[in-house]
């Protein structure tokens, strides 16, 4: 599930930063976006085994996600996006590196290396005015800052969903699976207390309902009220369910 952030990005405004100025410099950021992205995957070859081992079509995909990435990062800094509204993506960019075999500590370091080279270029284009070149400069990192920060939260996320579901897939097919669904409460707080009483077991949101696939026969013990205790039939379609959304 994509991650909320706690406290909205801070805006161009709070700088005191005139809307426009803002406007004017990301368009200028975004002229730079076809060298931009060269430079990024010419770094990410050179840093990053995987990426450097990868075939042709792998990177061809990673060159559009870092095209996406960019575009959004300068929609970001302009104010018409939140960082919410990516975070769910990312978190399926994290589960499609896990699938893809890649690293996830290479995965991350090409998010650091994205973060660096966009700071890096704000800088370049800050005006000359010392107040206001400050002020610009300041800005940028915030919002860069706070990109990798939740960047790394969701893809990690995903990337770790991924991983465990591989695990989970390779021993749940022949044990046996309890399914059990929540019948109150704050869906996200039921989900991510079961996560933490039910180790070993799958959990997962599917509209409504909190459900969990455990190995055994036995009812585990569950924190908050639930309905419905039955055995799965098909313990590969009950995982991928409790994964579902």
């Amino acid at each position: 599930m994509a991650k909320q952030l706690e406290e909205p990005v801070p805006h161009v405004d709070d700088a005191g930063l005139d809307p426009e100025l803002m406007a004017e410099l990301v368009e200028v950021l975004r002229g730079r976006l076809d060298p931009i992205v060269e430079g990024l995957m010419d770094a990410y070859r050179a840093q990053i085994p995987s990426y450097a081992a990868a075939p042709p079509s792998f990177l061809e995909e990673v060159r559009f996600g870092t095209t996406a990435s960019f575009l959004a990062g300068l929609a970001i800094l302009r104010g018409d996006v939140e960082l919410a509204d990516i975070m769910a993506p990312l978190e399926v960019l994290g589960r499609r590196r896990a699938e893809q075999g890649i690293p996830l500590a290479e995965a991350l370091l090409a998010w650091q290396i994205s973060a660096r080279t966009f700071w890096e270029n704000i800088v370049d284009i800050a005006p000359s005015d010392p107040d206001l070149r400050a002020r610009v400069i300041t800005v940028g990192t915030r919002v860069i800052l706070e990109l990798l920060q939740y960047s790394v939260v969701a893809l990690s996320a995903g990337y770790l969903e991924a991983e465990e579901e591989r695990v989970l897939d390779k021993e749940l097919d022949i044990q046996g699976i309890v399914e059990c669904e929540v019948g109150e409460g704050p869906i996200g707080q039921q989900a991510r207390a079961w996560r933490q009483a039910l180790a070993g077991c799958a959990v997962g949101r599917i509209g409504t309902a909190v459900v969990a696939y455990c190995p055994g026969k036995e009812v585990p013990s569950l924190p908050g009220s639930y309905v419905g205790v039955a055995h799965s039939k098909d313990t590969q379609a009950g995982f991928r369910r409790a994964h579902a959304a």
